[in-house]
């Protein structure tokens, strides 16, 4: 009798065994290496979680579906050095979608699982010191992105939505042939510059009063070559004004014109591009009114890797955040700084995201 049970004991216990076996294929399996990172997520919206593994250095990902399939994207490069992975439901059909995030820059990027880009792909918001949670906080099924600062404790929220979302890009958007340029100007004061094609013969083309001489800053330019290691090509360059150069004294500054209404979020960074012993103030104003200002100056912890952050200036991140009418004007500023012997390069970023766009 005892040994009867012991048998029916042990074919049920082998039997519960096999069947953990064979829904667990990859325990004990070798996949990945020391520089990829792991995550988990439900990539087919089977209720199971499934592998998923990004490098750091390449951004390749791979994926392996549980059952043992590998999933449409895998072995697909996308992100590398600075950007972190995440997984989370964005358009809330029950499977996960891979986001990256730069942790310096804090560029944002995402993809859906089923093939495409969500409306906040190439979003800039957050940068250095900020850590990207993705987590539903409406309870809509559509995870929403949330940075937390280690620094002061400060939290920020960003809830995904079907709204439109409009992105300013002053280096996307950038013109050598108007200005202004839609909503941007390149300005000194309220004036925009104009053209010079061949700037302090560097052959790189810029917005400023002349090409050489007095006059030839304030300059805004777009480097048209690798011009220092703190300066790559594409990256927006401005010169800000000094007694010695200058026409005038009035600022240098690019001016955003509203041409919608909604939200605005503000983002972008600032950094010198070498030590000559100068130094910048920055101001961020809407409608005339300053949101918030910062200095780089000859030496400092800031460079084009890990710039200054505007969402760390003196106004805080929310400050940044504003609502806008058609009409409005956000202008960032640049100025000599009151202790520097003259104005300085700067190397800038910035992006206007509007969300719950509304165009007339």
């Amino acid at each position: 009798m005892y040994r009867s049970k012991m048998v029916t004991f042990l074919i049920v216990f082998l039997l519960n065994a096999s069947f953990v076996y064979a829904d667990d294929l990859w325990n004990n399996q070798r996949w990945g290496g020391p520089l990829y990172k792991p995550l988990l997520g439900d990539l087919n919206g089977d209720g199971k979680a499934d592998r998923v593994v990004y490098h750091r250095h390449t951004g390749d990902w791979g994926c392996w579906i549980t059952g043992g399939t590998k999933c449409s994207w895998d072995a697909q490069d996308w992100g590398g050095i600075g950007y972190q992975p995440l997984l989370g439901d964005i358009n809330g059909d029950g499977k996960d979608d891979r986001v990256i995030y730069h942790k310096c820059k804090g560029n944002w990027g995402c993809w859906l699982t089923d093939g495409g880009k969500c409306n906040w792909d190439d979003d800039n918001w957050g940068g250095e010191g900020y850590v990207p949670l993705l987590k539903d906080v409406n309870g809509d099924g559509k995870v929403d992105r949330v940075l937390y600062r280690k620094s002061d404790g400060n939290w920020q929220l960003r809830l995904t939505h079907e709204g439109s979302i409009v992105i300013f890009d002053l280096a996307k958007d950038w013109s050598n042939t108007n200005n202004p340029n839609g909503v941007w100007s390149y300005n000194q004061g309220t004036n925009p510059l104009p053209f010079i094609s061949n700037w302090l013969r560097t052959s790189n083309p810029a917005w400023a009063y002349s090409a050489s001489g007095k006059g030839h800053i304030p300059v805004w330019l777009r480097a048209n070559y690798q011009m220092t290691q703190e300066v790559e090509e594409g990256d927006i360059l401005v010169h800000s004004t000094d007694p010695g150069n200058g026409l005038s004294m009035e600022t240098a500054n690019v001016t955003w014109t509203s041409n919608t209404q909604g939200t605005a979020h503000i983002s972008g960074n600032i950094w010198m591009i070498h030590d000559i012993r100068r130094n910048n103030d920055w101001i961020i104003s809407f409608n005339g009114t300053e949101l918030s200002k910062g200095n780089v100056y000859s030496g400092d912890v800031y460079n084009r890797t890990t710039p200054f952050n505007f969402a760390n200036g003196s106004g805080g991140p929310n400050a940044l955040i504003q609502n806008v009418n058609i009409g409005d004007v956000i202008v960032l500023e640049v100025i000599q700084g009151k202790n520097s012997p003259a104005g300085d390069f700067v190397g800038v970023n910035l992006t206007i995201t509007v969300y719950d766009s509304i165009t007339n």
